[in-house]
């Protein structure tokens, strides 16, 4: 393959990409060796973030973000 044929696959390549929603690093994750792997975001394990509000946190924000007084902030 020439330079030039390498060049116009590859702009395809990314205005495909473009096209359906994806970059173009992500094609390559899913495509390896020649085969198309799953797509694993779904599934994937993520760890609970270090600053996440406990449920009793979040209760006592909820419960003053509908007081009376906080219901219409134009003022």
């Amino acid at each position: 393959m020439t330079d030039i044929n390498i060049a116009s696959v590859s702009a395809s390549l990314y205005k495909c990409c473009d096209v359906v929603g994806i970059n173009a690093s992500t094609y390559f994750r899913w495509h390896q060796d020649g085969q198309v792997i799953d797509d694993k975001r779904p599934t994937a394990q993520r760890p609970v973030p270090q600053n996440k509000l406990s449920a009793d946190e979040e209760k006592a924000i909820l419960s003053v973000c509908c007081q009376e007084e906080y219901a219409d902030l134009r003022h």
